[in-house]
């Protein structure tokens, strides 16, 4: 799990919880808050490929690698490297689905991820 506003925070990984309850509570603590700020899609993406999805944290080559990228904004902090890093994400197996409040301006990123 990472949040992203200015940048990306890394708040857990695959190894941190180990059953659906631990991560509901998680989400609902204060380990889960809101980043403040811009959107930084591209450290958020970026931090997901090569972090969250490593072996060193939990993923297995097994196992689908599936993300969900939720958004209240669009792109706002090097939106012209968001695309290259989402291709490296698909590239690498990554699974990206993105759930956005201003679904119109993501629709050309989700349509390039989904192919």
């Amino acid at each position: 799990m990472l949040t992203f506003g200015n940048q990306a925070v890394v708040r857990w990984n695959l190894l941190t919880y180990s059953n659906a309850d631990e991560i509901v509570d998680a989400i609902n603590s204060d380990k889960f808050p809101a980043s403040q700020g811009n959107t930084n899609m591209y450290d958020g993406l970026h931090r997901m490929r090569t972090e969250l999805f490593s072996p060193n944290h939990g993923s297995r080559p097994d196992v689908p690698h599936i993300a969900f990228v939720i958004t209240d904004g669009h792109d706002t902090i090097n939106t012209h490297l968001t695309l290259p890093e989402a291709e490296r994400a698909w590239d690498a197996g990554i699974q990206v689905y993105f759930l956005s409040f201003v679904c119109l301006h993501f629709l050309k990123l989700t349509v390039f991820i989904l192919r």
